[in-house]
């Protein structure tokens, strides 16, 4: 049987909920080869900006983007402002 090794770096505290406990994971050379770039949504009612923020600190190597006014689907709520921002990171 295969599993997944668990990888979720973001806890809520709880010592019983499985998280990531191998530090050298995510790392800069091994998870930090690819670009990645977080868009908080601040009108996410599913994920909180303040639990957003606490992923990306979490996270190395990661560039914030914000979408103002967006909830947690911004592909509906703010369908331009994202594909605008695709765009302007796809093409940096």
């Amino acid at each position: 049987m295969l599993i997944k090794p668990a990888a979720n770096a973001f806890t809520t505290g709880n010592p019983d909920e499985v998280v990531m406990r191998d530090v050298k994971l995510l790392t800069v050379e091994r998870y930090g080869s690819a670009r990645r770039v977080f868009v908080v949504v601040e009108d996410d009612h599913g994920i909180p900006v303040e639990f957003q923020r606490r992923m990306v600190a979490h996270s190395p190597s990661v560039e914030v983007e914000e979408i103002a006014g967006a909830d947690h689907m911004a592909m509906l709520s703010r369908p331009e402002e994202l594909v605008e921002l695709l765009i302007r990171i796809a093409n940096s």
